[in-house]
C-alpha cells in the first residue's frame, strides 16, 4: 500500500470533521459519556489470493473458519462528535493444497503439494465521527479512523516456508450510519474503508440490527465484513488478497 497518495486522502478525511455548526463546541467532551462494546462470533474466508510476482493464485479454493471477536470504547454525545477506540486481534491458519508454484525469498513451494497458510493482522484503530446528516432516530456520520496494524504472512509446504512480516499506518474513510424503525429497533452500518489500486486496501464493514434496552445498554446482530489485500506484484515479496464474512452479536454498555 506505500503507493497509495496518503496527504491527500488525509486532507479529504479531516475535512469531513470540519462541519460542526459551532467551531467553540464541537471539540467539548465535557457532556461526553463511556460506552463500550463486546463483539464475538465466527468468520470464514470468501476468497483466498496468495502467490509471487507474475505467478497465479496458489491458493484457490481454500477456506477457513474461526472465531471473531473485537473490543470498543467510545466517547458519545448525541448530535456531537464521537470518538473511539477499537483493539482487533486476528489470526487464521487456512489448508489445502498449492494450485501453483510459489517462489519468493529463495523458496519454492510445488504445486500440487500440501500446504498452510497463516495471516495475522492485528490492528487498532483510533476513530473520531461528527454527525453530518440526522432526523429522529435516524443518522448519518462521518469521520476518520487511524489505523495501526502489524502483517504476517506465512505460506509453508513440505519444500519450504515463505514469509513476509510488516507494520503500518494509515488513515481509513470511517462511516456510520444508523435507521431509526421504530419499537427500540435500528438498522446500523459502521465501515472504515481504504480502497487502493488494483483491488486492493482496507474494507471492514458491519451491518445489522440494533435492539436498545435502555439508555445506556443495546444489542446488535448482524454480519462483518472484512477484506485486506496488499499486491506489490515484486520478486520475493507475496501478494495477498483475502475476504472474510462473519455473523457477530455486539453488546453495548
Amino acid at each position: 500500500m506505500s503507493s497509495v497518495p496518503l496527504r491527500p486522502i488525509i486532507a479529504c478525511l479531516l475535512g469531513l470533521l470540519a462541519t460542526p455548526a459551532s467551531a467553540a463546541s464541537w471539540y467539548d467532551l465535557s457532556d461526553h459519556r463511556w460506552s463500550f462494546v463486546a463483539e464475538g462470533g465466527a468468520r470464514f474466508a470468501s476468497g483466498i489470493d496468495v502467490s509471487s510476482a507474475n505467478q497465479p493464485n496458489a491458493t484457490k479454493d481454500w477456506g477457513g473458519t474461526a472465531a471473531q471477536y473485537r473490543a470498543e470504547a467510545w466517547l458519545t454525545k448525541p448530535g456531537a462528535l464521537n470518538l473511539g477506540l477499537v483493539l482487533q486481534p486476528f489470526d487464521q491458519t487456512f489448508r489445502g493444497t498449492l494450485s501453483s508454484t510459489v517462489t519468493a525469498k529463495g523458496q519454492t513451494l510445488l504445486a500440487g503439494q500440501p500446504g498452510t497458510y497463516n495471516v495475522q493482522f492485528p490492528n487498532i484503530r483510533l476513530t473520531g465521527n461528527y454527525p453530518v446528516w440526522s432526523r429522529g432516530e435516524s443518522e448519518l456520520r462521518l469521520g476518520v479512523t487511524l489505523i495501526a496494524r502489524y502483517a504476517e504472512e506465512t505460506l509453508k509446504s513440505d519444500q519450504g516456508r515463505i514469509k513476509v512480516v510488516n507494520t503500518l499506518a494509515l488513515p481509513l474513510l470511517n462511516i456510520e450510519g444508523r435507521l431509526g424503525l421504530g419499537g427500540g429497533f435500528a438498522a446500523v452500518a459502521r465501515a472504515d474503508l481504504l480502497p487502493a489500486e488494483n483491488g486492493t486496501g482496507i474494507y471492514d464493514v458491519f451491518y445489522g440490527i440494533r435492539r436498545g434496552l435502555d439508555d445506556r445498554r443495546a444489542i446488535e446482530l448482524g454480519g462483518r465484513f472484512f477484506y485486506g489485500g496488499y499486491f506489490p506484484n515484486e520478486i520475493n515479496r507475496l501478494n495477498g488478497r483475502i475476504a472474510f464474512n462473519g455473523v457477530v452479536a455486539r453488546l453495548v454498555f
